[in-house]
């Protein structure tokens, strides 16, 4: 593969000389991740990219992980740098209803990273631009840094974090939660990709360590620990008198905002916007700008009639403008920062074309599979896959050529088939021939959108699915009725409604293996709305059951992260001690008119 820095050169020289609009075009596939993460390489800048729908950014930040993963194969070194994506908050403008704590740590841990100043790659979809954030001041001042031997006062650490939004538990699991014990402090910093554990010896902190959620046994000691919010109304001394009838401040220090408050966050305060969390020598990419302007002409006008909607019903809500920005203010700002814009096609005589293609373009779908049988003496498939072997030796003349599987056994499979029919596919880099000779073929383990072909790099780049076609699922068969109480996860089938005792109804989606320091453990995958998930270690089975409600009837999904579902547990508590109280009356007076007399 050749150097990808000659490519990138006249980029860089561009940016780096104005701040201006540059259009780059032809990037087909996941060229666009490893043209963009080589570019922040050389630029040596942060760089935001702006997607137009939210799937884009999930699929480019994939596709940029997985060329950081492989960095010796595709690059000259390997960088440790964050690749993050701001996800919008879930819920509908001016909706009476609040993000899930897992998508605002997602978001603040975003921030973090963004304010840190570190060179890196941060993905954002336009509607996530779009929407206003707490002033940089206010971030900034709730973010909480402890290190052994900082003195801290435990209660005033605790009211602290309740007005950050974290909740107290009595075992932490999850992001937002925290709990106390004598002098031992477990928080779940979304910061953090395990739980904190701080032990206390007086007022100050004698040592700090990461643990496992599961197990909750402690892992490796941390030198520092960043404790970052876990909800975007947050505390601020310098807040605006509130209107009348409104109370957030008292709210937000006891911890418990109405749902939908963060949309009353400008009443306040004035907001900011992300470009007032961009370091100045950032680099900002548009991705495909046309369909983004698009996506935000549709965007505001949802904006502007949710605000419309919400005020009918006598809600007291701040302008539009207020909390969102639209396009003409989004380009104000980018008036501040050097532009690339990323199109497929572009009709500028100043665009840079990279020139690559496809993978799929090239042939390489089988169009008979192995075991499909079609009737002759030779193996099912046998011509296909000898046709695309004989294209894979002659491309690799040219081209080092890598396959992306998705689990060890695919790569093997790969290895295995191409392997009979006299192409050699290697499994790691120390396997890779010099120089001479033929280039490699090699098949790795990752995930990407799509494959591509850069002629100017020699690379060609092929997902295992662009070969054999995308997995086709089998439709899920009949459900039994079982009973509602499990007792293991095989009660279950994907698409099974359940309850769980702390968050409410939610749709099973199969197990998932979610991998830990190195180390793998199974998870119940529940779906919560707006499109959030909550994994269930296997300990917490007893907290599940299956939903029991009309035959026929899908029960609706509660949203993960809302009071809604404690209010429903006290409104039926409430019930019941009501009916228990008719029953004992009842009881009393039957004992009374049998009694003998």
């Amino acid at each position: 593969m050749k150097p990808l820095r000659h490519i990138l050169s006249p980029v860089v020289a561009r940016i780096s000389d104005r701040k201006s609009i540059t259009p780059i075009t032809q990037l087909q596939g996941a060229s666009k991740a490893l043209f963009l993460s080589g570019l922040q390489r050389e630029a040596g800048r942060p760089v935001l990219v702006i997607t137009a729908r939210e799937e884009s950014a999930v699929a480019l930040v994939d596709d940029l992980r997985f060329f950081d993963e492989q960095g010796a194969l595709f690059f000259e070194a390997i960088v440790e740098r964050p690749i993050l994506s701001l996800p919008p908050w879930g819920v509908l403008p001016f909706e009476a209803d609040s993000p899930a704590i897992s998508t605002v740590g997602e978001r603040m841990r975003f921030l973090y990273h963004l304010i840190s100043g570190a060179p890196g790659i941060f993905v954002v979809p336009v509607t996530g631009l779009m929407q206003k954030l707490p002033p940089w001041e206010a971030f900034a001042d709730a973010v909480i840094t402890l290190s052994p031997e900082t003195a801290i006062d435990p209660d005033h650490l605790a009211v602290r974090l309740v007005a950050l939004g974290y909740e107290s538990a009595s075992l932490v699991s999850r992001v937002g939660e925290f709990s106390r014990r004598g002098g031992i402090i477990d928080i779940f910093s979304p910061a953090h990709e395990n739980p904190l554990r701080f032990e206390l010896f007086g007022d100050a902190v004698e040592s700090l360590r990461e643990f496992d959620p599961e197990s909750q046994r402690s892992l490796q000691s941390l030198a520092t620990a960043v404790i970052l919010p876990v909800k975007e109304l947050l505390p601020w001394p310098k807040h605006r008198a509130e209107p009348e009838g409104v109370k957030l401040t008292e709210d937000i220090a006891a911890g418990t905002p109405a749902p939908g408050a963060e949309f009353l966050a400008p009443f306040l305060y004035r907001m900011d916007t992300l470009f007032r969390y961009l370091p100045e020598e950032s680099l900002l990419v548009l991705d495909e700008p046309d369909d983004l302007r698009g996506r935000s002409r549709t965007f505001w006008e949802k904006i502007l009639s949710g605000r419309e909607e919400e005020a009918a019903q006598g809600r007291s809500l701040p302008e539009a403008e207020d909390l969102y920005l639209d396009m003409d203010r989004i380009d104000t700002h980018l008036r501040s920062f050097p532009v690339l814009s990323l199109s497929l096609l572009s009709s500028s005589p100043d665009a840079l074309a990279m020139d690559t293609r496809s993978s799929a373009s090239l042939g390489v779908r089988l169009t008979r599979l192995p075991g499909t049988g079609d009737g002759d003496d030779r193996r099912p498939g046998d011509g296909a896959i000898a046709g695309l072997v004989e294209k894979l030796k002659l491309w690799r003349e040219k081209n080092d050529i890598f396959i992306v599987c998705g689990t060890e056994e695919s790569r093997d499979r790969i290895k295995t088939l191409f392997g009979e029919y006299g192409l050699g596919v290697e499994t790691s880099r120390s396997g890779v021939a010099g120089p001479a000779g033929p280039r490699p073929v090699m098949a790795l383990i990752g995930r990407i959108s799509n494959g591509f072909s850069w002629p100017a790099l020699g690379t060609l780049v092929i997902a295992e699915d662009e070969i054999f076609g995308a997995k086709v699922h089998r439709p899920r068969t009949q459900r039994s009725k079982a009973s509602p109480f499990l007792s293991t996860f095989k009660e279950l089938r994907p698409g099974d409604f359940v309850v769980h005792r702390d968050h409410g109804v939610g749709e099973y989606q199969g197990l998932t293996h979610i991998a830990v320091d190195g180390f793998e453990t199974d998870y119940l995958t529940l779906r919560y709305e707006p499109d959030a998930k909550l994994h269930v270690p296997l300990y917490s089975l007893d907290k599940v059951q299956k939903y029991v409600g009309v035959e026929g009837s899908a029960p609706k999904v509660d949203r993960l992260g809302t009071p809604a579902w404690k209010r429903t547990r006290e409104r039926v508590k409430k019930d019941i001690l009501e009916m228990a109280r008719e029953l004992a009356a009842i009881y009393a007076v039957r004992e009374s008119m049998e009694r003998p007399t």
